[in-house]
Parts: C-alpha cells; structure tokens; sequence
C-alpha cells in the first residue's frame, strides 16, 4: 500500500514538472516571437523610408525635417551644434544624419577635428566652398578674411596682427595655412620688401557667391 502512494506521489510530481516546463516553453518562445516581431517592425520602417520614387521621406516638422533645415540655415554647422540647436539626443540625431547622408540630401567634410555638414542641392559648396566655409567658421581666420575682404584689401602681417590683437607670430601661422588651401596669397607692392597677404581670385569669387546669397551672415564661429 505504501509502495503504491509513493508511486502516485511520484506520478503527481512528474505530471507537476512537466507542466511547469511547458508553461515556461510556451512564456520562452512567446518572448521570442514578440522580440522578433519587434525587429521586424524596426527593419521594415526603416526600409519605408523612401516614397514611391524611391527618393527619402523628409516629413514637415519631424526631427528629419528639423536636423536637414539646421544644416540648411547654418552650412557647415558640426555634429555637436546640431545637437544643441535641435535639442535632440547624440543617438537620434546620429541616426538622421546617417540617413540624409546616405540618400545624399546633405554632405560631410572634415575640417581637422569636426564633421562639418552641409546640404547637397547648393552648388555653392563645391570642395572649395567648403573650405572657405569652414575657415569663416573659425574665429581668426575669419577675422583675416573678412579684413581682406573689404575694399578687397591688402595687409602686411604686422597690420593684420595689430588690426586683429593678437601676435604676429599668431597670424603668420594662420596666413601660411590659408595660403596652403588656396584661399591666400602673399604679393609685392613697388618692390617694397615687406610681404603683403591678400585673397586669392577663386576666394574673391567665391565671397562674393557666398555674400550674395546670405550665407556669410549665417555662420556663427565654432
């Protein structure tokens, strides 16, 4: 008698377990299959991305629309700026620049260490304008440019460094960088000795594209 209640025990305990890892199959795969439903979701809103021409979905007053319309206001604005402005997460607005990027609506160019962005539908920002884009972004070589600039002037180091408050020393390794790039160069007067700097035709020319259309007035120093 006791024998057989330890075999109906027994009998109970296997019934017990299996229905237990049964239940905890059946929570597993459900898991499963919502994870993947997950994924697939994710995957399949990121492929319908494009309309039916097969060109990218940049809806009015979405966080696309908001991080294409920054670029667009301010060429040359870096990642972190764009962060700022916009108020959004590194993540999020990462993911939208890679987006833009990739269906080509907006273009990046490294300028030492930043990622300077700008919208691909201009050709004002060719390879040079980009590059005299990102130097009027910075604070001194802007200084020299828009100094040069005016009247289409020209200047001695020695003028520029008192003009700007800073050392000679200062300037001549900003102009010399400047004339690297093709946005400088240096000339004579009268066979005066002293070296004078000024803007090159192709800088000149691009200005004044530039100024023309408002661009200049845009950017603000990084």
């Amino acid at each position: 008698m006791k024998h057989k209640k330890t075999i109906i025990i027994m009998l109970f305990i296997l019934v017990a377990l299996s229905t237990s890892w049964q239940s905890a199959l059946s929570i597993k795969s459900s898991t499963m299959n919502i994870t993947t439903y997950k994924t697939f979701v994710f995957s399949t809103s990121y492929m319908h991305i494009t309309n039916s021409d097969n060109k990218l979905i940049i809806e009015p007053g979405s966080v696309r629309a908001q991080i294409f319309s920054v670029i667009e206001q301010n060429p040359g604005i870096y990642f972190r700026e764009i962060c700022q402005v916009t108020g959004k997460e590194i993540g999020l607005v990462q993911y939208h620049l890679q987006v833009l990027m990739a269906f080509k609506s907006i273009n990046q160019y490294q300028d030492g260490r930043y990622a300077r962005f700008f919208v691909s539908n201009s050709t004002i920002f060719d390879e040079f304008g980009k590059l005299l884009v990102s130097a009027w972004n910075r604070h001194i070589d802007r200084k020299i440019i828009s100094d040069l600039y005016t009247d289409k002037k020209r200047q001695s180091i020695n003028q520029l460094a008192g003009s700007l408050g800073v050392s000679r020393q200062t300037i001549s390794s900003h102009v010399n960088r400047l004339k690297d790039q093709g946005l400088l160069k240096f000339i004579t007067i009268d066979g005066d000795a002293c070296k004078y700097v000024a803007l090159t035709e192709q800088a000149v020319a691009k200005l004044d594209a530039l100024n023309i259309a408002g661009v200049l007035n845009c950017i603000t120093y990084s």
